[in-house]
């Protein structure tokens, strides 16, 4: 009796040993914790719809613009001005430093009536510096040798020179310019705030976004190819393209896609847009019109993106190559079998961390079932977090 209960002992050690040893082989199924992201998306063809406004030579001549290439111009600004061929081009020269001139007279003055009591000299030094190297930039020899002597002032003195007599004398010196070629010039001023841009592409006013509820997929389709090309430098005929400006605090997308990628959307939705053919640069924009079947052709509608944020693409490009994202999950991927509902009616997800398992509440964010994965993330205010874990369990615990 007692040898039989020794060799039942035996057996049971055995059998202990035996699975100890089966677990430390194959312990409890595990993974490496990694991030992803999963985004709903359509790809989508279309155009850059800008509220601009386009400017034509209203006479031929020569053509002096008073504003630079990508610079924000305010409404009522001076643009540009053509000249007759007849004017001297030592006159255009110099009423042209006089404008500049003036400018910086004006801004000055303004800048004197609240001066002492809203900038320190300091400030005022430091705003001069940063103009200077602005005004290199673009070769605006004037304008650095005004600032400087603004500098040089404002350290002997503590302020400007009287702005105003300044101001008073140079249009006085351009009324006496102005005298002689009066009838011999045309001056433009700015309609619109905006950036100002010296390329157009013929699209110019032929794409609405107030009008998007009379195009159809076919029209849109079948627009002629736009060609950026950069307007005459110096010498305009009657007609010729100039320049125009470009709202930079609104702009919009038409862009054809999926009809059947939209039934799910509405406009008021926000959505993400991805420019594959300018860099992958992102935008975000809201939703404002979507096709209606009347419009739509072959499967295809198109919808209408409203953006707001500035971006320097808008202004360059017009043929948009994108994908529209409609969602996007960021969090951990993991094995849907990893995920576990809690006795709370939460989920969980067991991590590993220096060979102790612990419990991780999760939120779920997506779930493939086709691919059997999920997107999830820590629980805000859960002390144990994913991101903290060697590994998660993806098999029973």
């Amino acid at each position: 009796m007692k040898k039989a209960f020794i060799i039942f002992i035996a057996v049971i050690a055995a059998l202990v040993l035996g699975y100890g040893i089966k677990y430390a082989v194959s312990p409890v199924p595990s993974q490496v914790i990694e991030r992803a992201t999963i985004e709903h998306s359509a790809m989508a063809k279309g155009y850059i719809v800008r509220e601009e406004w386009a400017y034509y030579a209203e006479r031929a001549g020569k053509l002096y613009k008073n504003v630079s290439v990508g610079d924000r111009v305010m409404k009522d600004a001076l643009i540009y001005t053509i000249y007759d061929d007849s004017v001297d081009n030592n006159t255009i020269k110099e009423l042209n430093t006089l404008n500049k001139k003036i400018s910086l007279a004006r801004e000055q003055t303004d800048q004197s009536t609240y001066g002492s009591a809203a900038i320190s000299v300091e400030s005022a030094i430091a705003a001069r510096t940063s103009q200077i190297i602005a005004a290199a930039k673009k070769n605006d020899v004037s304008g650095i040798s005004q600032y400087k002597q603004d500098i040089i002032s404002l350290r002997n003195t503590g302020s400007f020179e009287d702005a105003n007599a300044r101001l008073a004398e140079l249009e006085g010196q351009k009324q006496s310019l102005d005298a002689g070629i009066l009838n011999s010039r045309s001056e433009r001023y700015a309609e619109i705030s905006g950036v100002f841009t010296m390329y157009y592409d013929g699209f110019e006013g032929v794409l609405d976004r107030n009008d998007v509820a009379e195009y159809t997929v076919g029209q849109l389709e079948n627009l002629k190819k736009p060609v950026p090309k950069e307007s005459v430098l110096d010498k305009v005929k009657e007609g010729d393209f100039i320049c125009a400006l470009v709202n930079n605090h609104k702009w919009s997308l038409i862009l054809i896609t999926d009809e059947t990628e939209m039934s799910a959307y509405a406009p008021g939705d926000g959505v993400t847009v991805r420019f594959k053919n300018i860099a992958d640069a992102e935008q975000t924009g809201t939703i404002s019109y979507i096709s209606s079947e009347e419009q739509n052709k072959d499967g295809k509608c198109f919808v209408l993106i409203d953006c707001q944020d500035y971006f320097e693409g808008a202004f360059s490009y017009r043929e948009v190559d994108a994908e529209i994202i409609f969602e996007r999950y960021s969090g951990y991927k993991v094995p849907i079998s990893a995920v576990r509902t809690t006795e709370k009616g939460g989920h969980k997800v067991i991590g590993i961390l220096d060979n102790r398992q612990i419990d991780c509440s999760v939120d779920v964010l997506y779930t493939d079932t086709k691919e059997e994965f999920a997107i999830v993330e820590s629980q805000d205010g859960t002390s144990n977090k994913l991101s903290s874990m060697d590994r998660i369990v993806i098999g029973e615990r």
